[in-house]
């Protein structure tokens, strides 16, 4: 094991979670950690020291351990139960379901797993949104399973940012509703979701983009529902726009472009 390195393409980003063989590690905002893909020591000018801790395994749960989750996830979505499987090839048997609580769960009208594969939102039948967090320790065990109580159980889709940082519910607009059917929570560091920001659109559809954030999250771009975009900072969706663009004709769709490597 070798000291972390700023700058290094294995950095990436606080609370990140990546798998060398059979141990999972997980960047932190403290001095002293390793993690074994760098090749030396720095300290950011800026940020100050980081360190690459080892994770708990969660394919296992001791006393107080984490929710357990293989480290190839699927699932699969019948008439009746949404079934959580997993290939783990350390073993004989490589592929397991996963039958602990909450699975198996009555199938959920909408489902989708965060990019990071560390969260996976649903719409259960009768409570509504919950967030199920496989990254959680022995003390957040309570938050294993998060129910959003305000986000309305008509919910029909979801949409994260691309570095799993937010999630927004989206649930079908009613005519002469004044009530907002695009709601936007945030996960913080400990990975509990609160409420940032809702907006009211009135005809939205299920597969409309209205929201987008850039691949580094650093904005967000809103559809408004009179045909404006809305620049917003992308860590926080309920400040006022950064820009307010509005065009001679009414905007319909927007999209940023792919992020091309500077290899590519």
């Amino acid at each position: 094991l070798k000291p972390c390195r700023w700058g290094s393409p294995f950095f990436l980003g606080y609370g990140a979670v990546w798998r060398t063989g059979p141990q999972r590690y997980q960047f932190r905002r403290q001095p002293g950690g390793v993690h074994p893909a760098s090749q030396s020591a720095a300290v950011h000018p800026d940020r100050g020291p980081c360190t690459c801790a080892p994770l708990p395994d969660r394919r296992t749960r001791g006393a107080g351990g984490p929710m357990a989750a293989p480290a190839i996830t699927f699932f699969t979505r019948g008439k009746e139960q949404l079934q959580l499987f997993g290939f783990d090839t350390s073993k004989e048997n490589a592929l397991a379901e996963k039958k602990e609580p909450p699975f198996p769960l009555p199938t959920p009208k909408a489902v989708q797993w965060s990019p990071d594969g560390q969260a996976l939102a649903l719409v259960e039948p009768t409570q509504g949104v919950q967030i199920i967090n496989f990254a959680l320790g022995a003390d957040n065990e309570d938050n294993v399973v998060q129910f959003l109580p305000s986000a309305p159980k008509t919910t029909q889709a979801f949409l994260w940012s691309p570095r799993s940082s937010a999630l927004a519910t989206i649930a079908p607009g009613s005519k002469g509703s004044t009530e907002p059917n695009l709601h936007v929570w945030r996960r913080d560091e400990n990975g509990s979701y609160s409420l940032e920001a809702s907006f009211l659109h009135p005809k939205l559809e299920k597969s409309a983009k209205v929201l987008q954030w850039s691949p580094d999250e650093a904005i967000c771009a809103r559809l408004l529902p009179e045909g404006r975009v809305h620049v917003l900072s992308g860590a926080d969706l309920s400040g006022a726009p950064l820009v307010d663009l509005k065009l001679s004709q009414s905007i319909v769709s927007f999209e940023f472009a792919p992020v091309r490597s500077k290899g590519g």
